[in-house]
């Protein structure tokens, strides 16, 4: 979660410059190539990022998962005391707030990037040149997210995927378990 965050506060960075040359109409190619180098380095560094720590997130999302639909299996038990009642819904919880943590902080590079890619379609004809063209080409071509060995993107859309896949599971594991919930 801190790596996004970092990520996207570069990334914010990277978009203001942007959007501050956009919004003057400045034409010199030498200030459009310094924000390109640097939205450069920054794909660099999320592709290092993503090789680096993919398999963690992968890891990571895996856990939760395992654990949020083994909450769920358990307590279509009956829970007779107050104290299992009570770390139910904490670990819950937990695991919730866990999961929408890691979507929301790691999709937000994602949202940058969109807005960057937003920023650069909204160049002035005036302002236009070849820099501003290889910055589009080069924005257009690579998707810049987080991601788990490349299987998902972690984006805020993830949120939605996670909730559909619990919903199928817990179903299947309703049905092949009936007798196991009547007791």
């Amino acid at each position: 979660m801190l790596i996004g965050s970092a990520l996207t506060f570069r990334l914010k960075q990277v978009s203001n410059r942007l959007e501050n040359i956009s919004r003057m109409k400045v034409n010199d190619p030498t200030q459009w190539r310094s924000v390109r180098k640097d939205y450069n380095r920054l794909t660099e560094l999320c592709q290092t990022v993503n090789k680096r720590l993919s398999a963690i997130v992968i890891v990571c999302f895996l856990t939760n998962l395992y654990f949020l639909l083994i909450q769920l299996f358990l307590s279509l038990g009956k829970m007779d005391n107050f104290v299992e009642k009570i770390y139910f819904y904490m670990s819950f919880l937990l695991i919730i707030m866990r999961i929408v943590g890691v979507c929301i902080l790691g999709g937000e590079v994602y949202e940058e990037w969109k807005n960057l890619s937003f920023f650069l379609n909204c160049v002035v004809t005036s302002a236009y040149n070849e820099e501003v063209e290889r910055m589009t080409c080069h924005v257009v071509s690579w998707e810049l997210s987080l991601s788990g060995k490349n299987y998902f993107k972690i984006s805020r859309g993830l949120i939605l995927k996670i909730a559909g896949a619990i919903v199928t599971y817990e179903l299947v594991l309703i049905q092949f378990y009936k007798n196991v919930i009547e007791q």
